[in-house]
């Protein structure tokens, strides 16, 4: 099955789910709802026990919202330009290539925006962002992003290369996207044969958060990408219920970085609304990162951080976390800012 066959035998809703044997509760007005054939495959029947069911199906914890929780919970909108470029740091610049993904995550962080699969913007608005990269020459690195960018056409992703490409400030070109393992059969020949003949374009992100994840098909995909010229790291997410303890952390970075894929980071979930079901206290992931030190190869540690709204990137380690107790610390960013995180109700 090709990945457009993938996409279009995807499923959609509860009630389809639950016809093809699995156990889900119904949820009233879920937000965008899909999976897979790939990810149905590897899902265990009870989902909700399920480190990749957890991930993908729609629960009635997603209703509970906190005040604290922020629906833009990174804090991007200030900082895009022209709809689709987001501007936050002072050297890179990020295009949302799609507000489609293969298999909708239910903690996104961008969820505010993805989930409409019949909206795409329109390609003057890609040529007023690719202006203003040429007119910010301080912008070195983009980020190409989404939803998730290969949703987009082989033909799409050339044509936005090669006008990046075009911009002499702009020295690499990098992709974040999650089909590794979410729809692997997009990673084709074509695909791969495109990737190459872009130099600026030398790496490729993805999100795998359980070893499971790492199929004989991620692991097809991974070589093709690789025999391209692409370097992949991975961003995973640390999530409850899915790999919040160390065995299966090991296993995760363990399987990835004998893939040939380097843990590149593990996030702290955010404050996307609806997700204190999936969130860890910060003192338990710090151990957790702790433990991995050490024992298995430095190339496979990743960092640890917290994408905050106000300081952007945080390391979680002690030179930058202080435990103040109570469930709240004083974060520091790279510019030496700071904010009190209060993790208290956050956690369900």
């Amino acid at each position: 099955m090709n990945w457009q066959d993938e996409i279009k035998n995807s499923i959609t809703s509860i009630d389809a789910l639950t016809n093809r044997g699995f156990s889900a509760r119904s949820v009233e007005n879920p937000r965008a709802m899909r999976i897979t054939p790939h990810i149905l495959s590897i899902m265990d029947k009870d989902v909700e026990n399920c480190p990749i069911g957890r991930q993908f199906v729609p629960c009635m914890e997603e209703g509970i919202v906190n005040k604290k929780e922020l629906t833009d919970p990174v804090c991007e909108a200030p900082c895009i330009k022209d709809e689709v470029l987001v501007h936050a740091y002072d050297d890179r610049g990020l295009i949302i290539c799609s507000l489609e993904c293969p298999t909708y995550c239910r903690y996104c962080f961008r969820k505010r925006m993805v989930g409409d699969n019949q909206a795409w913007f329109a390609r003057h608005q890609y040529l007023t962002a690719l202006a203003y990269l040429k007119n910010t020459p301080q912008i070195h690195e983009i980020i190409l992003s989404g939803g998730d960018p290969l949703m987009r056409s082989d033909d799409w992703l050339d044509w936005l290369l090669s006008e990046i490409e075009k911009i002499e400030s702009v020295r690499v070109i990098r992709i974040h996207t999650r089909v590794l393992s979410t729809l692997p059969s997009r990673i084709t020949g074509e695909i791969c044969n495109i990737f190459n003949r872009h130099s600026k374009l030398k790496y490729l992100n993805t999100q795998i958060n359980h070893p499971k994840e790492i199929t004989k098909e991620s692991i097809h995909a991974i070589g093709m990408l690789r025999r391209a010229g692409i370097s992949i790291g991975n961003h995973a997410v640390l999530l409850k219920g899915v790999n919040d303890n160390i065995k299966t952390l090991k296993a995760l970075c363990l399987g990835l970085y004998h893939a040939g894929v380097i843990p590149y980071y593990l996030f702290h979930a955010d404050y996307t609304p609806g997700i204190s079901h999936f969130r860890t206290t910060i003192k338990d992931g710090m151990a957790l990162h702790h433990k991995l030190q050490g024992w298995i190869s430095g190339l496979a540690v990743p960092v640890y951080a917290f994408d905050t709204p106000r300081l952007r990137k945080v390391w979680m380690n002690p030179s930058y976390v202080k435990e103040m107790g109570k469930g709240r610390y004083k974060l520091t960013n790279f510019r030496g800012e700071t904010m009190i995180y209060d993790e208290n109700d956050l956690i369900l």
